[in-house]
């Protein structure tokens, strides 16, 4: 049995705000890979409000502490949310040209060192969300923008060749996801959200992948993940 330590870059989408739980859906992950026997370690590195820029100044650093040469690693990355967040004059926190340009230097650099897997943005619970900063500085949040963000995530990652699950188009029809947005602040889900998300990656054949060379590979089709932080 291979061991395996997986990195989790990101923003508030990797954080687990909102889950009554206090697990998130790395936190539910990682219990359902254990109940399996997986010799893996998960480590969450979100940064509530970080930009893609943000990340691309830390991810490496921190990728260096945690997985010295030789040892197992895989590099999932969920970022660019808080990107399309603008100000009062209307003004993005970051402009998508700049955005798409570090989303591929992040993942190509990153590939360079281990396997890498790219999540993108969830969706929000209404058109527009307003949401103050840890700096208390408020910002609209808007689901057409997260949308266009989707798609050029998507198309990037086809051209570059890394794995990319498209959260957005599965949980935006998901009515089960909007009630736990709602029952947040509509941009992080109650637990049942979370629940939600780690059960799409769960079931990724590209995830899937990576937990076989870890353990006896699962029959999940019968796999759940639990909602509740029992």
């Amino acid at each position: 049995m291979t061991d395996l330590t997986v990195l989790f870059f990101g923003d508030d989408q990797t954080l687990p705000d909102g889950d009554e739980a206090g697990l998130g859906w790395i936190g539910r992950l990682a219990r359902a890979e254990r109940r399996f026997g997986s010799a893996v370690s998960f480590y969450p590195l979100g940064v509530a409000g970080d930009r893609t820029a943000d990340i691309a100044r830390r991810w490496s650093a921190e990728t260096a502490l945690r997985l010295p040469e030789g040892a197992g690693g895989l590099l999932v990355f969920a970022f660019g949310r808080n990107d399309m967040a603008a100000a009062d004059d209307q003004t993005l926190r970051a402009n998508l040209p700049e955005t798409l340009f570090l989303a591929e230097e992040i993942l190509r650099n990153a590939r360079e060192l281990r396997p890498v897997l790219w999540l993108g943005p969830a969706p929000l619970g209404a058109k527009e969300v307003e949401l103050r900063d840890p700096e208390d500085r408020l910002w609209r949040h808007n689901n057409s923008r997260v949308a266009g963000l989707n798609e050029s995530f998507r198309t990037l990652a086809r051209a570059i060749g890394v794995p990319y699950l498209d959260l957005y188009n599965l949980l935006l029809p998901d009515h089960r996801y909007m009630r736990a947005l709602k029952e947040g602040d509509k941009i992080h889900p109650a637990g049942e959200g979370h629940a939600l998300i780690a059960d799409h990656v769960c079931h990724w054949h590209r995830w899937r992948d990576h937990m076989a060379l870890v353990h006896r590979p699962p029959e999940t089709n019968g796999l759940k993940i639990a909602n509740s932080g029992a």
